[in-house]
């Protein structure tokens, strides 16, 4: 759960509620009010790519453990009827990650890069039935 100004996001619920790609495009928007977080963590896992950096392990346990919750979180939408059955929920929870980490990235390099556009995009093409309904 995260808190944006006065509200707060539960990111979970709404996965549960509405959907993966619901729960996304809430989360972009309330991160789009705190550049500065987005951009030290930005800065922090990319320093902490190198194996002898003190971060290092924290994000490889952090990665397995977002890509696990997304990929439960994608096999509950399948079970609700709003995704595929036939898709890898494992390997969409890992496309999702990257494809969110490098808009919010080009976004922070670049702050003209609409990153509800892109996202939206990116379920819209990739995983189109999320988005009916």
């Amino acid at each position: 759960m995260t808190t944006s100004g006065n509200t707060v996001f539960d990111f979970d619920a709404v996965c549960r509620d509405r959907g993966v790609a619901s729960a996304t495009l809430g989360r972009v928007r309330s991160n789009l009010e705190r550049p500065e977080v987005l951009r030290l963590f930005a800065i922090l896992s990319a320093e902490a790519s190198a194996p002898t950096h003190p971060a290092h392990d924290w994000f490889i346990d952090r990665y397995r453990r977002k890509s696990e919750s997304l990929a439960q979180a994608f096999a509950y939408d399948q079970e609700q009827g709003r995704i595929d059955p036939d898709r890898d929920p494992y390997l969409l929870g890992r496309l999702l990650i990257g494809t969110w980490d490098g808009i919010q990235l080009q976004w922070l390099i670049d702050p003209l890069v609409d990153m509800n556009v892109a996202m939206r995009a990116f379920f819209e093409w990739s995983i189109p039935e999320t988005m009916r309904g």
